[in-house]
């Protein structure tokens, strides 16, 4: 089974990764769809996947520039997803994972 994540960006540590490495910062939106920013993160998933058993793996994964939160909907009261409401606005990208 192939395992396909959505991923949030942590905007403080994205932000000094891109400082660090010489990529301007438009917004978070944007990095999220930057080659050396993605090539960064596919390495660490890689590191990851590394000690991880093989079902377990990341394989595929879109990022996403904000977390999930109450605020937008996509939270219950107790902090569980809404996976109605992340797979109906994030349809996009968890299709493009399938592709």
């Amino acid at each position: 089974m192939y395992k396909r994540q959505l991923l949030t960006l942590e905007p403080e540590a994205s932000k000094r990764w891109a400082t660090a490495n010489g990529v301007a910062l438009i917004g978070l939106e944007a990095l999220a769809h930057d080659k050396k920013f993605r090539e960064y993160i596919h390495s660490q998933i890689e590191q990851i996947n590394g000690k991880l058993a093989q079902y377990e793996t990341i394989k595929q994964f879109s990022l996403l520039a904000s977390d999930f939160s109450l605020e937008t909907g996509e939270l219950t009261p107790s902090l569980k997803i809404k996976r109605k409401v992340v797979n109906e606005r994030y349809k996009d990208a968890i299709e493009q994972m399938y592709r």
